[in-house]
């Protein structure tokens, strides 16, 4: 089992280093968000590629 069958299968009290860092990785993404910057800005803040900031914040916009 893999993914977000894995993730089902477990309790949330039970979250991986994993989910932890890709919660964080949200956060960040969605308080820069608020900011007003931009996708370059953001992902440069955060420490991610543009890729994923992009992935982030479509997930953000999504919610």
């Amino acid at each position: 089992m893999r993914g977000a069958a894995q993730r089902a299968a477990r309790p949330q009290d039970e979250l991986t280093a994993d989910d932890l860092v890709r919660q964080s990785k949200a956060a960040r993404v969605r308080q820069l968000m608020g900011e007003g910057l931009s996708l370059s800005e953001i992902a440069r803040e955060a420490g991610l590629s543009e890729a994923e900031a992009r992935e982030l914040m479509d997930r953000a916009r999504a919610v």
